[in-house]
């Protein structure tokens, strides 16, 4: 019933033990299995935040990085206790255990030394330093396999003493077997059958009595009736003793072999009784990662106050486990669990306590994310029928004597259970005591969780401070409950209509409703409104929650687009840029060209009018190009004058956090140890990694920057042709990187430098830069007529 600290009574009644015994199955090995079936439930929150790290690391290697080695962990702790005595010798099996035991370590730790998938390289988890802690013996796994198969067998051909004993041992019996055929063949009526026998590893003959003489040798056995004669005869004699010493040498061998594999083995007693220890350590995390990806469990979050489950599952329910939700804020001290008969209460109850246990037995519970749970010293339950016959106690005194005891040992980290507290006993009295009892547990302890159909009791959620109700939902159509629970909300017993649906005569039910309407029809409506409010706030706060989260989304959205929609102007900005390049090349490229049809010929009529017209083209396609750039300058201009959102500001206390993967809105409070920092989300505070936390920015954080191209243009603008002259190199090189830094934003493929000729140091300086530039793609001297060796050409990727 019930037991003080996380008594095995208390566990058992949980329901922990079976979520235990299916971690016992989900083990590897007896030493794993024996370490589950002995580890406790944990108080020390660094050390379960430890272990539940090394889970959800090896959990994240079942989901991401494949199948795992095969492993092979058979019992060898007894056998190396018996090893352990001086001049014991180990048989082939066990031996053979060892060495699988020992190689299946070496496996272990080079499948756990990997980086996890989602780990960044070059850092290390609490599973990794693990490993990294498994002795390593390959010598002694590779000296006993290779004399000593799997199955324990000797491999006698891999020895060569063996070898030779071994062959010497099958020519003598292809000898003995040679010389019976010639005596059993050759006078066939001598004998009473012609198949040789065996007495004591000797091969013998079976002679008729009445030819007694006849073969000479050694009679070893008479049959019962007389008639045979078990002869050795000499010729055999001789290959029988060779065969015995054969025998004989062979298992001398072989004993001499295993003393000396056994030395081996009593000399790293201590490598292997800590590889076992630690082998039995790292199954045990095993068994909890296989559990928790079996049944679709979460961590829960370090709670410092309150509690939070969501789509929570008793487990040994099965697929007929319907998930509630569970939400205590951190002012709440006792929670009023309410409702129908068989319609979940008490599974609620144990739920909570369950799941609990379960993550300070460093185990992820059956529940959706976002669930947070707080540490508790100890769970203290009282729960079904205690009566005692032997002892003479009622179920009302071994009530009573349970929470007395539970008074007295209760602190303010525990947590409290009472299933159907205050009954058993005369209605009036048992409220009395047990409102008394809930007033006086809300200021000793962490959390009460209380299960009843006491209307009084159900009231207290309504008139005390730090009392909260809950009920479990009830189907009005189909008279049944759904196994829900509703927060907040006080649930009525449903008596009456459940009798009616099992059966009860009519007309005691509808006397039964007469009754309740004259003598308790106040408080049951009461509570059906207090019912219906609760839920009408509750759906209304859903409905909130929703539109923010919709919110949420467009507003991602529209940031989203407007980035695309940014990116997108540049590039067509971008696009311009290199449109007019290409047009003042081509430019040029005529230009040149009439130039050298003009030097080369005397200058009339036809030749001015080529000039003239492309002047007239010159100045009609710049001028088009000029609007058609400022237009677009305008309209991203305009687009890039929204807000853009600093930088969010770095973790500290009071900053506002987006919590995990569900996003959860809170506060920082302060720092925890090493990387986690303590959390205030609406009525939860809890501890978190660094890495589950994204800063808000502000409103106060968020300044408008205004970005025009126009500007940018001016100030950034690259040169068509790049005047070095008159510069000392360092500051020729600096303002050249400059200029190929514009000249890639801006789009423009290529440029000239002016770097004259003199004593050709800015000339070699540059074309050295421009070798080294990943972004220059070439670069050649001009034509004389441009500027020969003064000048060179520039062309980018």
């Amino acid at each position: 019933m019930s037991g003080s600290s996380f008594a095995p009574r208390v566990l058992d009644l949980l329901d922990f033990e079976s979520v235990r015994r299916e971690l016992l199955d989900l083990a590897l090995s007896d030493d794993g299995r024996a370490l589950i079936a002995e580890q406790a439930v944990l108080t020390e929150r660094e050390r379960i935040e430890e272990l539940l790290d090394a889970v959800g690391d090896w959990k994240m290697r079942m989901t991401l990085a494949g199948p795992e080695p095969a492993f092979e962990f058979p019992p060898i702790a007894e056998r190396l206790r018996r090893l352990a005595k001086e001049g014991a010798v180990a048989d082939g099996a066990d031996l053979a255990a060892i060495a699988i035991f020992v190689l299946s370590g070496l496996k272990l730790k080079g499948y756990l030394s990997r980086s996890a998938p989602d780990r960044p390289r070059g850092t290390e988890s609490a599973l990794q330093r693990r490993a990294a802690e498994l002795p390593e013996l390959p010598d002694l796994s590779a000296e006993i396999r290779s004399v000593i198969g799997p199955d324990g067998a000797l491999r006698d051909e891999r020895v060569p003493e063996l070898r030779t004993i071994r062959h010497r041992i099958v020519r003598l019996h292809g000898e003995i077997d040679e010389l019976a055929r010639r005596h059993l063949s050759g006078n066939r009526s001598m004998w009473q059958t012609d198949v040789p026998t065996d007495r004591d590893g000797r091969t013998v003959l079976p002679l008729k009595a009445d030819y007694r003489g006849r073969v000479e040798g050694i009679v070893h056995e008479v049959s019962a009736s007389g008639a045979t004669l078990y002869v050795e005869p000499f010729d055999i004699v001789e290959r029988n003793n060779g065969l015995v010493e054969a025998h004989n040498r062979y298992r001398q061998e072989v004993a001499r072999i295993l003393r000396l594999l056994s030395e081996r083995v009593r000399a790293s007693l201590a490598p292997l009784e800590a590889l076992v220890e630690r082998v039995a350590f790292l199954d045990s995390l095993r068994a909890r990662a296989r559990y928790a990806k079996l049944h679709s469990c979460t961590r829960a979050r370090a709670s410092e106050h309150g509690l939070l489950l969501r789509s929570a599952r008793h487990p040994p329910l099965g697929a007929k486990a319907v998930p509630i939700d569970v939400e205590v804020d951190e002012d709440t001290k006792v929670l009023v669990v309410t409702g129908p008969n068989t319609g979940g209460k008490t599974v609620a109850l144990k739920t909570v306590g369950l799941l609990s246990a379960m993550n300070q037995f460093a185990m992820e519970i059956p529940a959706a994310e976002g669930s947070a749970l707080p540490l508790f010293d100890a769970i203290y339950l009282d729960i079904g029928d205690e009566q005692s016959v032997a002892g003479s106690l009622s179920t009302f005194s071994a009530h009573m004597r349970n929470l007395s005891a539970i008074l007295e040992s209760a602190t303010a980290r525990s947590l409290v259970l009472l299933d159907e507290v205050g009954s058993g006993t005369d209605p009036e009295e048992g409220t009395a005591i047990a409102v008394a009892l809930l007033e006086r547990l809300r200021e000793t302890c962490a959390l009460t969780v209380v299960t009843t159909h006491n209307g009084a009791i159900k009231g207290l959620g309504v008139s005390r401070e730090g009392i909260m109700n809950a009920s479990v939902a009830f189907d009005a159509a189909s008279l049944s409950p759904t196994f829900r629970i509703v927060m907040g909300a006080a649930g009525e017993s449903r008596a009456i209509d459940i009798a009616e649906r099992n059966g009860l005569n009519r007309a005691i039910v509808a006397r039964a409703r007469e009754y309740l309407d004259v003598t308790g029809g106040d408080l049951s409506r009461a509570l059906r409104d207090v019912e219906r409010r609760g839920l009408e706030l509750a759906e209304r706060a859903s409905a909130c929650e929703r539109t923010e989260e919709a919110l949420r989304k467009k507003e991602g959205a529209l940031e989203e687009r407007e980035r695309a929609v940014r990116s997108r102007e540049t590039a067509l900005r971008a696009g311009d840029v290199r449109e007019l390049a290409d047009f003042l090349r081509e430019s040029r490229r005529r230009l040149e060209n009439l130039v050298r049809e003009l030097r080369s010929s005397e200058i009339g009529r036809e030749q001015t009018v080529k000039v003239k017209g492309f002047i007239a083209e010159l100045d009609r396609r710049a001028e088009e190009e000029e609007e058609r750039l400022q237009a677009a300058g305008d309209l991203f201009e305009e687009r890039s004058s929204a807000p853009v959102p600093a930088r969010p500001r770095a973790l500290a206390p009071g900053a506002e956090v987006l919590v995990g993967a569900e996003r959860r809105r809170g506060t920082v409070l302060r720092r925890q140890r090493g990387d986690r920092w303590l959390v205030a989300c609406k009525t939860l505070r809890m501890t978190v990694r660094e890495s589950d936390l994204v800063v808000v920015a502000s409103e106060d954080q968020t300044a408008a920057v205004t970005l025009s191209v126009g500007d940018v243009a001016a100030d950034n603008r690259p040169e068509i042709q790049l005047d070095l002259r008159g510069m000392r190199l360092a500051e020729a090189l600096r303002s050249l990187e400059l200029q190929i830094d514009r000249a890639v934003l801006a789009g423009l493929g290529e440029f000239s430098v002016v770097h004259g000729l003199g004593e050709g140091v800015l000339q070699q300086g540059v074309h050295a830069f421009l070798r080294e530039s990943p972004r220059v793609v070439d670069f050649r001297f001009s034509r004389p007529e441009e500027g020969g060796y003064g000048r060179t050409v520039v062309l980018l990727a």
